[in-house]
């Protein structure tokens, strides 16, 4: 086990320090820092109080593999848990400053020195409430979320590994990821000298990392395939029970070997309301008052929804529990606001995300409306080609036309690739002005093609689209009105594709800001949408299509009405939009993100910020299973999620979401974006309210191509 950087109430004058060993001998200095004294020992390293004097005066936690642990396998777990850190930048993870080799070739690292005692410590000592601590173990969530976004699990998540520092106003950080686990290729590309091969055998079958006080069963039992976030999730669970209810919900206490294995897989928990019952009288009399209440307030306040969040976040097969720490946090919430959680119902954003988990995230959307339209686009050359056969044409006719639309196949590939490269550095010389210019030049090549209205009318939807996000309000209107005009002609007649034209052409007058030409056109396709449905069967139109044309109509709807400043219209359409939308189309999942992001925004201009909070919750719960870290909805949402914060006078917990999440949309989106204007309007408020400037945080990385790629691939 590695050593912990949890130190009981230290101080900066009078840290809590440990007898330096006789047997040892301790250094003086250590690269730049100066020891002050051995804080923490483990199996593998000593953590010695160090104290920095350059580039800034600080206190440090400096951690050093031991003399004598010098095998591979150690030195790939130190060297795994110094890169792990150095993955993460937040609030509730500490951070790590430095890094380097000591002159007798040890391995070292410097972090963030907590001051404060473990959060159950804390908690009692400062006599909090059940909701005050609920909202304390929100934060612990987003911090461990912060890490599973960079494929790190904790692994040994304890009380005392959650240390709340209170340099200015209580704040819980995750420490000592020592024997974390890299759950994809994250780690190999932060660290060279890590073998992936050596990382894997950090940890054998059969052998227990952690503490089986609050280890999961799968770990317990020594399954190393089946550790994942859902680990973590587990031991979060126990931790909250015990934080909440004073005890343990499943004891495993001094328990070993099969006795060990057979208790925590078998054995049933006590839900946190029942664990007051199982006490001594004084014992449970004691925590109730830790808790600012009494034994039955306790009880009572634990009963139904914490009684269903911890026990489906230790439900014995991972499959059962939260799949990830902010669907948790999501429902912690829900609870606090007396709202429905998921654990007790499960709605349409536990559908989505079931839905979301069966796909691979490296498939992103780019990829899907690429295959989606050539696979038709295809189709549509193979029919083209039956009717011309039975129109009694030529071999060299239909040749003619084939080569013609498989020209508009090669067209399109090459406009979903441009959109695409755009974002990427595998185009550095592509930049706007060139890449409008090669749409201009797609436009005019696709009139002189030989090709079927069907395939040009696809190509002007998916052309007006591109000028659209690129903001040529003028080229995007013309080739969304051809589409319209193609698509109703006589010979094609496609009700679907005519209403995708014109649902375009509304969201190209709205976002040009004609607010009212935009609403006459979206209440006549209110009337074209209803006939369709209506007719849908007898048509023979794909009914998951026009149910998912509808819920586009009603959160373009809900934009327009937010525009034009009328909120509680907004909010009815959005969530007419989120609960038309088929969770089997494809679009899903932006449906639902813009129509909760847009409903969020319309929750804050009608003084709802309480309701906005959760919604933003709920969202990232669901953006969190789908979208690769950094992605810019994320960013948005947790912007958004600032603003419901600093509205509710909590502006300390919204700075760091609303400064991470601007630097996060500044990296990927243009200064003139919507969305980085609205980041720096909250900023600017925030500010205000503050009394004093925002605090900055290191700048983060930037975005790899790969990431670009896929932040951007849905402005199209």
């Amino acid at each position: 086990m590695t050593a912990s950087f949890y130190f009981p109430v230290p101080t900066m004058s009078e840290p809590n320090a440990q007898p330096m060993h006789d047997s040892v001998v301790h250094p003086e200095f250590i690269g730049g820092y100066r020891i002050r004294s051995l804080i923490g020992e483990g199996g593998f390293g000593y953590v010695y109080l160090a104290e920095q004097s350059k580039p800034v005066r600080r206190l440090v936690a400096l951690k050093v593999l031991k003399p004598g642990v010098d095998s591979p396998r150690a030195i790939a777990r130190f060297q795994a848990e110094q890169q792990a850190l150095a993955l993460m930048e937040h609030v509730n993870v500490a951070h790590v400053y430095d890094a380097g080799v000591t002159e007798h070739g040890r391995p070292y690292f410097a972090m963030e020195y907590i001051d404060g005692l473990s959060i159950i410590d804390y908690c009692n000592r400062a006599r909090m409430t059940i909701d005050d601590r609920i909202r304390l173990f929100i934060a612990v969530c987003d911090g461990v979320q912060h890490a599973h976004a960079r494929g790190i699990i904790h692994r040994d998540l304890k009380p005392t590994n959650i240390v709340v520092s209170t340099v200015t106003t209580p704040t819980p950080k995750v420490i000592d990821f020592g024997i974390a686990k890299a759950i994809d290729g994250n780690m190999a590309d932060a660290a060279d000298t890590i073998n992936m091969a050596d990382m894997a055998d950090l940890t054998q079958n059969g052998q227990l990392i952690g503490t089986a006080t609050y280890a999961s069963p799968e770990q317990i039992m020594g399954v190393i395939d089946g550790i994942d976030a859902r680990t973590d999730v587990y031991s979060l669970g126990i931790v909250l029970a015990e934080l909440l209810a004073g005890a343990l919900p499943l004891d495993l206490r001094g328990l070993r070997g099969a006795l060990l294995t057979q208790t925590a897989v078998f054995a049933d928990p006590t839900l946190p309301s029942a664990i007051p019952d199982s006490m001594p009288p004084e014992r449970a009399q004691l925590v109730a008052a830790d808790r600012s209440t009494t034994i039955q307030a306790l009880k009572n306040a634990l009963r139904g929804d914490i009684d269903a969040i911890v026990s489906k976040a230790i439900e014995k097969e991972p499959d059962q529990r939260y799949s990830s720490a902010i669907e948790m946090s999501a429902d912690l919430v829900r609870a606090l606001y007396h709202q429905p959680i998921r654990a007790r119902h499960a709605g349409r954003i536990y559908r989505l995300r079931k839905f979301a988990r069966r796909r691979k995230r490296t498939i992103v959307i780019s990829s899907l409306i690429s295959i989606a339209l050539v696979c038709a686009l295809g189709l549509a050359i193979f029919r083209s080609i039956d009717a011309a056969d039975a129109r009694g044409e030529s071999f060299a006719a239909i040749k003619e036309r084939a080569d013609a639309q498989v020209a508009a196949v090669d067209m399109l590939e090459l406009l979903v690739g441009l959109l695409r490269d755009e974002f990427t550095e595998a185009a550095p010389g592509t930049r706007r002005m060139d890449l409008k210019t090669r749409l201009q030049q797609i436009s005019a090549g696709g009139s002189n093609l030989a090709i079927d209205e069907r395939l040009e009318a696809d190509l002007r939807l998916h052309l007006g689209r591109a000028f659209l996000s690129l903001r040529d309000f003028v080229r995007a209107e013309n080739e969304a009105t051809r589409c319209v005009d193609l698509a109703s002609h006589e010979g094609l007649d496609d009700p679907l594709l005519v209403f995708r034209g014109a649902l375009l052409l509304a969201a190209i007058e709205r976002e040009s800001g004609d607010f009212v030409r935009s609403r006459a056109t979206l209440a006549e396709l209110h009337n074209r949408i209803l006939l369709l449905e209506a007719t849908a069967g007898r048509r023979k139109l794909d009914s998951i299509e026009v149910a998912s044309l509808h819920a586009k109509h009603a959160l373009e709807t809900g934009l327009t009405a937010l525009a034009l400043g009328e909120a509680d219209q907004a909010v009815a359409s959005l969530n007419e939009s989120i609960d038309r939308s088929p969770a089997r189309s494809v679009g899903h999942i932006a449906i639902v993100n813009a129509a909760r992001t847009a409903k969020i925004d319309a929750l804050l201009a009608l003084g709802r910020p309480r309701d906005a909070e959760l919604l933003a919750h709920e969202l990232l719960a669901a953006q969190i299973t789908v979208l690769p870290p950094g992605h810019r909805w994320i960013a948005a949402t947790r912007s958004a999620l600032g603003e419901s914060l600093y509205l509710q006078g909590r502006g300390e917990e919204a700075e760091p979401l609303l400064v991470s999440s601007d630097a996060m949309l500044s990296a990927a989106l243009s200064s003139e974006s919507e969305l980085v204007r609205a980041s720096r309007r909250r900023l600017d408020e925030l500010t205000r309210r503050l009394g004093r400037p925002v605090r900055a945080t290191p700048e983060l990385p930037p975005l790899t191509a790969e990431r670009r790629a896929v932040d951007n691939t849905d402005k199209n």
